[in-house]
C-alpha cells in the first residue's frame, strides 16, 4: 500500500560518518531535524495531495565516511525522539525497518552539492564528491562574473567539504560557485546576506 506518512529517528556513528547533506525528496525542509552533536536525524512526514508516487525517494542522506565500515553497523533506527512507524491512507500503523542492499556502482562523474546554510551570513559549507583522486578547482563568482574566490588542489576520491567565510569573499548578494575537474564542470547558486 502507498505510504501516507511516517516518522522516525535515525542515528549514525559520528566517529565513522559525518552527515554532509540532506537532499529533499518527498520530504521537504522543516519535516526533519538534524541533531549533529548526537548523530541523529528525526523526520515526521505526511504525504501532501500533490506528492508524486512512492517511486520518489523520501529524502537522500549524503555521508562523509571517516573510517572504513559496514554501513549496516553504523546507521540504525532510533526511537528516543520518535517511534519509527509508517501510516497508510486509512491510518493503519506499521513498524518501519531499515534494510541495506548491495552497494550500487558509484557514479562515474563528480557531484556538486548545494551549499549549507543557504542563504548564509558568516560562513557556509560547499561539499562535493569525486569518483577518483583528481585535481579539482572551486571558484566563486559574483553576479557580474568576477571571480571572488578560487581554490585548487589534488583531492582523494570521496566526499569533500570546503568552508567559505564571509571574510574570504569580496562580494555579497547572489554568488555562483563552480566545481571544475578534468572534463567536468558544475555550478550552483548561493546567497550571502549582509
Amino acid at each position: 500500500k502507498q505510504l501516507a506518512g511516517c516518522q522516525f529517528g535515525l542515528s549514525y556513528d559520528r566517529e565513522a560518518l559525518a552527515l554532509v547533506q540532506v537532499e529533499p525528496g518527498m520530504a521537504k525542509p522543516g519535516e526533519w531535524a538534524h541533531f549533529e552533536e548526537e548523530g541523529l536525524l528525526a523526520l515526521s512526514w505526511v504525504r501532501s495531495p500533490d506528492s508524486p508516487s512512492d517511486k520518489q525517494d523520501l529524502l537522500t542522506l549524503v555521508f562523509q565516511v571517516m573510517k572504513p565500515l559496514s554501513i549496516a553497523d553504523r546507521i540504525q533506527l532510533n526511537s528516543r525522539i520518535l517511534r519509527p512507524e509508517g501510516y497508510d491512507a486509512n491510518g493503519k500503523v506499521a513498524d518501519l525497518k531499515i534494510t541495506f542492499e548491495g552497494a550500487s556502482p558509484p557514479s562515474a562523474r563528480p557531484e556538486l552539492y548545494q551549499n549549507f546554510p543557504n542563504p548564509f551570513g558568516e560562513e557556509t559549507h560547499i561539499s562535493f564528491w569525486l569518483p577518483v583522486a583528481q585535481r579539482a578547482e572551486i571558484t566563486v563568482t559574483d553576479i557580474k562574473g568576477s571571480r571572488v574566490y578560487q581554490s585548487e588542489k589534488l583531492y582523494e576520491a570521496g566526499v569533500h567539504e570546503i568552508t567559505l567565510r564571509k571574510s574570504a569573499l569580496s562580494a555579497s548578494g547572489v554568488l555562483f560557485y563552480t566545481l571544475k575537474t578534468e572534463g567536468w564542470t558544475a555550478t550552483k547558486k548561493m546567497l550571502l546576506i549582509e
